[in-house]
């Protein structure tokens, strides 16, 4: 009896042994294994082209000028114009305290529209655009004088990314219009306005020029 037993038990162990021999040789025929591309590893930004860009330029100057809808008079109860805003970078954490309309200060960072560039910035990074607020920042720009935010767009056929300092809340207003692929831009107390009057400023933010 026991040595039936024991006879059972060196089968169980040399099946077992033949099994994991079959995976081990399995395992290394197919190679190593494939692991899924998943978060910062994975591309996200679509990158446009200067040929498709230019074509969407182009089909935007060659639509008829769209119907605006005259709205009227718009009053607006006009909040008093901070004397400080402060701008705490994103890169390492520093605030710095700025004067409003003085040469170390710009409009465009004003305390009221830091959050609306900040969440332009983030639609338009599916395409390309990012904003670089860095010269606000004293640690990190602590020579820059007269800062300014500065646009970065990636084209997929351009080595280096098309740079340009200056840009406004305006501006990326402007962009995600375009490439929304929409006819008007708001205009404020205006109300909305024809992006085709806007050409000039495109070709500038997009660093491509309309060839006619």
């Amino acid at each position: 009896m026991p040595a039936m037993v024991a006879g059972i038990l060196i089968g169980i162990l040399l099946l077992s042994l033949l099994l994991m021999g079959g995976r081990t040789a399995r395992a290394g025929a197919g190679g190593p294994p494939t692991v899924p591309v998943t978060g910062a590893s994975a591309r996200e930004i679509k990158a446009l082209s200067r040929a498709e860009i230019a074509r969407r330029l182009r089909e935007l100057a060659d639509r008829p000028a769209p119907r605006i809808v005259d709205q009227g008079a718009m009053c607006y109860d006009m909040a008093e114009a901070p004397d400080h805003a402060t701008y705490v970078c994103p890169r390492c954490g520093e605030r710095t305290l700025h004067a409003v309309g003085t040469a170390g200060w710009s409009h465009p960072m004003i305390d009221s529209n830091i959050s609306a560039i900040r969440a332009l910035v983030k639609e338009l990074k599916k395409s390309g655009i990012g904003v670089d607020g860095s010269q606000y920042c004293k640690k990190c720009s602590p020579d820059v004088r007269t800062p300014q935010l500065v646009l970065h767009l990636e084209l997929e056929d351009s080595p280096a990314p098309h740079r340009l300092a200056g840009v406004t809340l305006k501006d990326l207003e402007l962009l995600k219009a375009f490439l929304a692929g929409r006819d008007t831009v708001s205009g404020g107390m205006d109300g909305d306005k024809p992006l085709r009057d806007h050409l000039g400023r495109l070709q500038e933010l997009l660093g491509v020029s309309l060839q006619r």
